[in-house]
């Protein structure tokens, strides 16, 4: 099957009839997914293998069938053994199967088709070291296997490093997977994939939930990776480490030398992306009434009032205060007094919010849930924000979270593929998407 640019979407499809897994199959490839996998341990019909003839029959993307077993004893395990021979002899492109079944079972009934095996394994147990994630592929690659694939669970994301280790030293393609907990609050996948994909780019963007960012640049080197985001988090450890970023940043760039001697650039994408996204707004309606920008930052000599002390938050901060000592802190209502004092502004409580009058010309900077009703749970990225309305219906100029983040992607984008960032097409699935 020929990869779309290098990268291919595979959606699992678990239902309990054949209909709902037709109709599963038709949404999947709606929503851009190159293939499916039929998992047929998830049906609730007595004779599998009369439903795998029907599927088969009526898919319309290509598909992996496979059986999950739960136990190798009990009828279970005859169903199915019958089920992906089955698949094998309806040549569907790729058949599953666990390396315990492919131990047990004659490989060679299995190859005598077009069908492609994956053989695959789970592995529990704590972190695995790289002997036995070698000796163990070793094995799963001498059942004859055309691909075999790992199912991991680890506590850290860290442990995975021995995956990356012995991925060189793999005859047949390798399918990693790691199970535990993720970061759901990530859109970086939903923007920055359709855009490698867009651009041919052959990268892929995983969020990964890090708990010791200093150990997990150590154990990530490589060049492998082209680069990653890291998000602020309230955990002292990692605010300390991309509050070092923020203020090589302020510099413009600071490299450092990695473990290996290559260098790395450290660069905060966020603090761009936020103050360009006012200042170009402030520009604009400059050029509007007067005829005429001027050079200089809009944000210089003005007040800047902000609430708010999250990752958005910090951004904001020190983005305006890098601009020099034109950009005056003089009023500045955070949550926590710390991040005033890094900016030399003044923290003051949430509740003088209401009665607090910033002086004429100030820029209001909000990063916090206030004002998103009635969906507040959700980041000031959204578009549909209140306070924005207000701010509109009054005169106002008003940049949208949407904004800073449309730029800080762009910004992360060429980071990551040293080329141009699709911008129109980056806008428009933003658009559709938030």
């Amino acid at each position: 099957m020929a990869a779309k640019n290098g990268v291919v979407v595979c959606t699992p499809l678990e239902c309990e009839s054949l209909e709902d897994m037709v109709a599963s199959m038709e949404k999947a490839k709606e929503e851009g997914a190159d293939m499916v996998e039929l998992c047929m341990a998830s049906m609730a019909v007595p004779c599998h293998s009369q439903a795998i003839e029907e599927i088969i029959k009526r898919r319309f993307l290509p598909a992996i069938v496979s059986f999950r077993l739960k136990s190798s004893k009990g009828d279970r395990y005859n169903v199915c053994l019958k089920v992906l021979k089955r698949a094998v002899e309806l040549n569907v492109e790729f058949v599953e199967m666990d390396y315990e079944m492919a131990c047990e079972v004659n490989m060679a009934e299995y190859f005598d088709s077009n069908s492609r095996i994956i053989v695959s394994n789970y592995v529990n147990g704590g972190k695995p070291s790289v002997e036995k994630l070698a000796d163990l592929i070793a094995c799963m690659q001498a059942t004859g296997a055309d691909i075999i694939k790992l199912d991991i669970c680890v506590d850290y994301i860290t442990d995975l490093a021995p995956i990356f280790t012995v991925l060189t030293h793999c005859q047949v393609p390798l399918i990693a997977m790691a199970v535990g907990s993720k970061v759901a609050h990530s859109k970086g996948p939903i923007l920055h994939n359709p855009a490698f994909r867009h651009m041919g780019y052959n990268g892929i963007y995983v969020p990964m939930l890090v708990d010791d960012i200093e150990e997990f640049f150590k154990t990530y080197s490589g060049s492998d990776f082209a680069g990653f985001s890291v998000g602020i988090h309230t955990r002292k450890q990692q605010s300390g480490a991309v509050m070092r970023s923020i203020h090589w940043q302020r510099s413009s760039k600071h490299d450092s030398k990695e473990a290996d001697g290559r260098e790395a650039d450290r660069l905060y994408t966020d603090c761009e992306a936020s103050i360009s996204a006012i200042e170009d707004a402030l520009r604009e309606r400059k050029v509007s009434r007067n005829g005429a920008s001027h050079g200089t930052s809009p944000i210089s000599g003005r007040s800047f009032v902000l609430i708010g002390a999250g990752g958005a938050g910090r951004s904001m901060a020190f983005g305006a205060n890098i601009k020099g000592p034109e950009s005056l802190f003089s009023t500045a209502i955070m949550r926590a007094k710390a991040l005033a004092d890094e900016v030399s502004g003044e923290a003051l409580p949430y509740e003088t919010l209401e009665k607090f009058r910033p002086e004429t010309g100030a820029i209001f900077a909000n990063s916090s849930a206030i004002g998103m009703e009635p969906i507040s749970d959700q980041s000031p990225v959204s578009k549909n924000h209140t306070t924005l309305e207000r701010g509109a219906e009054v005169g106002v100029t008003a940049v949208s979270g949407v904004e800073m983040f449309v730029r800080q992607a762009l910004g992360q984008f060429r980071l990551f593929t040293g080329g141009s960032a699709p911008e129109d097409f980056m806008r428009k699935l933003v658009m559709e998407q938030f």
